[in-house]
């Protein structure tokens, strides 16, 4: 008689158990998947340090406890560059049909042939497609970089319904393209345009750096950055405003989106206006006060290469 009350009720504190056993194992596997993120995160953020000083100064390892004092302010940048790699669009297909298709690729360029030409006399996309990890592949991620011009001039326009000459107008063309760190797939793209950001972070810094710190030291009226400014040989102070001018991201690197409207004839057009333009958007990327530039993340087909630049 007890046996058989005893039945249902074992049975619901077994399916219980099960069920809170089940529960612990999932937190625990959650716990090792952070611990390990958090690990990967930790050495990634030491390679970055690392990174910083061969591209910066040397000097700093002199510096007690380097890597403890840069670790906050380096971690700071890299999420703020991984933020802004992560927002941008989906890589666009370059290509003749593209071209056609898609209005970023026909405003960035002129024609199919300029196209067909940037892209088959880029280095590094013809090493890569000449490359063992290519093989078998039809097509390759880049990161592509453009820079930007604004002109204003005069020209035909339309006032209602009526054409007028000597209109001012702004002019935008698309000049510099470069090509960098062909890949695979698009994740790998975005890792190398991180890596990419944050050498010319490097870069920036190296040469502004004893400007900053007498910027620092005259709006602070500090005496002992005036004086490593003035005589730029210190390195442990230099580390203390390299790692204040780190903490602040979002002062060495900005990302601006841009929304225009681009006639066929690369006039600007206002919003509201009507006709035929191509309506996009500009990732303008800015390395502190280094001239802006606009990135896009793009994929391109083998079979578009010219033959003759194969080996460049």
């Amino acid at each position: 008689m007890h046996a058989e009350r005893r039945g249902p009720r074992n049975v619901a504190m077994r399916r219980f158990f099960q069920e809170q056993w089940g529960h612990i194992q999932q937190l625990s596997r959650e716990w090792l998947r952070q611990r390990s993120d958090t690990r990967k995160e930790t050495q990634k953020v030491l390679d970055t340090v690392e990174s910083f000083v061969n591209d910066t100064d040397a000097r700093i390892r002199c510096v007690s406890a380097y890597k403890k004092k840069l670790r906050i302010g380096v971690r700071s940048l890299l999420r703020h560059v991984e933020a802004i790699v992560e927002s941008l669009p989906v890589a666009v297909a370059v290509n003749r049909k593209a071209y056609a298709a898609d209005p970023l690729v026909n405003a960035i360029f002129a024609n199919t042939q300029e196209i067909r030409r940037i892209f088959s006399h880029a280095r590094e996309l013809n090493r890569y497609f000449l490359s063992e990890p290519s093989r078998g592949l039809k097509e390759a991620y880049a990161v592509l970089i453009v820079t930007k011009m604004e002109k204003n001039t005069f020209g035909f326009g339309l006032q209602g319904n009526i054409v007028v000459r000597d209109m001012p107008q702004t002019t935008l063309s698309f000049t510099d393209h470069e090509l960098l760190a062909p890949c695979a797939t698009e994740n790998q793209v975005r890792e190398a345009l991180t890596h990419t950001l944050l050498t010319n972070v490097a870069a920036y810094l190296r040469v502004s750096a004893p400007r900053l710190i007498l910027r620092t030291a005259r709006n602070t009226q500090n005496d002992k950055l005036l004086c490593c400014g003035l005589n730029f040989k210190n390195p442990a102070t230099y580390v203390e405003e390299l790692t204040a001018t780190l903490s602040r991201p979002g002062e060495l690197l900005t990302l601006r989106r841009r929304r225009l409207r681009i006639s066929r004839l690369g006039v600007i057009e206002p919003r509201n206006g009507v006709g035929a333009v191509n309506d996009i958007v500009l990732n303008e990327i800015k390395v502190g006060d280094f001239p802006t530039r606009i990135y896009a993340l793009v994929r391109y087909p083998k079979v578009e290469m010219l033959p003759s630049c194969w080996n460049l």
